[in-house]
């Protein structure tokens, strides 16, 4: 699996640079999700003086909003956009990715990280895949008796990725299974041992409130939110065709496959667990499914029958296609254009994707506590839930917002406009209607503009 270099010398040049120099500049055009949008807005409030847990309520671990702080800090140093300063630290994940992958195989690696995840660019799972290859890839190369490359700065470059979700863990303790043979302390587990117990204890002594006060009301609340579930059945069928590919080519797989393939599988119950079937849930799985097969298929062919069920897998976990869209960004934007670049804004609905990332590209002053109103769902079924979600909204709207925008659709009964005590509205009169929202501005600000 050797490719050739294109020049001599120290300064010959892979195909995979090469290929990196065109692809990476690309993905500069890509959208990317709300999520994402949100962790840079996260980021900046940080560092501002907020307090993550009190100030904003956030039902995610804090150490993606860490790690935006400094984006946020390089942003408004240079006036780069959420957009642009996300794509690029992905840019930059991914370039060390490649870094750290064996050169033989960084052709196969870059769609893997780049490609592959177009539709759910720069979310959480997506930088777990990045940081995984290279771990696995280590791995193999000493169960294959080969020179490990790097592989203190693999051990934290992998750390942080399994670090983002709890879940995660099971990845590079499925991983260990495979070198138990090996009975040595190596330097990537020590890497990810530190990285574990100094972002534990970091957690503890700067978020308090994560514990005692976000993973209750997410316990209680997060449970409802349905998600669709074609992606996760689309894996089953492509772990189901590359077994039976597998089992007809009588393949065992080289070092570098099977971690590959265990480390997709150990990915698998963070999906399960989560019970969304969201596409971005299975994207670590699909991609180093995709990868292990690419790597088995270039290293061998066997079996035309067996091989052609293993690249029917491939193809299917390349799906869903495509990059983000957002569906409320046409009707948002009515309702947005009009409202001046840094007025304050509420936007009460149950879907962040209503608000973001339409609220940060115009540049509008975010009033609500959190990214939207997650616990709707639920509350519907917990008084005491409907309670305190009645008291969040009671708590963002006594900033006297400019503005606020109210989706109409109910969420199993629960309408937005229920939450709001009706004094709080008092001051505020409707400016735009549409099939979906309604937009109400401060009383004041319209006597003010006439």
């Amino acid at each position: 699996m050797q490719f050739e270099q294109i020049g001599r010398g120290r300064l010959a040049i892979g195909p995979a640079v090469v290929a990196s120099l065109i692809v990476l500049p690309c993905l500069f055009l890509v959208p990317v999700t709300h999520d994402a949008i949100w962790q840079v807005w996260i980021g900046r409030q940080l560092l501002h003086g907020a307090h993550l847990y009190t100030d904003i309520v956030e039902i995610n671990p804090p150490l993606w909003f860490w790690l935006a702080t400094p984006l946020a800090a390089i942003g408004d140093a240079f006036g780069i956009s959420a957009q642009n300063l996300i794509v690029g630290f992905f840019c930059l994940a991914i370039s060390i990715s490649l870094y750290l992958t064996p050169r033989r195989f960084r052709l196969i690696a870059l769609p893997v990280v780049a490609i592959l995840p177009l539709q759910d660019f720069a979310q959480r799972e997506h930088f777990a895949l990045i940081t995984t290859i290279p771990y696995c890839l280590l791995l193999a190369a000493r169960l294959a008796g080969e020179k490990a490359r790097h592989p203190l700065a693999i051990g934290l470059f992998a750390a942080l990725g399994f670090a983002l979700k709890p879940y995660f863990v099971i990845v590079p303790l499925a991983l260990e299974l495979l070198a138990w043979k090996q009975k040595r302390v190596r330097p990537e587990t020590v890497a990810l041992a530190a990285v574990a117990i100094i972002y534990s204890v970091a957690t503890a002594l700067f978020t308090p409130s994560y514990f005692t006060e976000v993973l209750p009301m997410a316990r209680r609340a997060y449970g409802a939110f349905v998600g669709e579930f074609t992606s996760p059945v689309l894996v089953g069928l492509s772990l189901i065709l590359a077994g039976l590919g597998a089992a007809i080519g009588r393949r065992s797989g080289s070092p570098y496959s099977r971690a590959l393939i265990v480390a997709a599988l150990a990915f698998l119950p963070a999906a399960i667990l989560q019970a969304k079937g969201w596409s971005y849930h299975t994207l670590p799985t699909r991609g180093l499914l995709f990868f292990a097969i690419a790597v088995e298929i270039v290293r061998i062919r066997r079996n035309p029958i067996g091989d052609a069920l293993m690249v029917g897998a491939a193809l299917l976990s390349l799906l869903p296609l495509g990059v983000y869209r957002n569906s409320f960004r046409e009707e948002m934007g009515m309702h947005l254009r009009a409202i001046p670049e840094g007025s304050s804004i509420v936007i009460l609905a149950s879907n962040p994707s209503t608000a973001w990332p339409m609220v940060e590209e115009r540049h509008l002053k975010w009033e609500l506590s959190q990214f939207c109103l997650w616990q709707m769902a639920s509350a519907t079924k917990d008084a005491s839930l409907l309670t305190d979600l009645r008291t969040i909204v009671a708590k963002d709207l006594r900033k006297r917002p400019d503005y606020v925008v109210i989706d109409k659709e109910p969420v199993l009964g629960l309408a937005a406009a229920s939450l709001i005590p009706q004094v709080d509205l008092a001051d505020y009169s409707m400016t735009t209607s549409s099939p979906r929202f309604d937009t109400f501005e401060r009383r004041d600000l319209m006597a003010r503009r006439r």
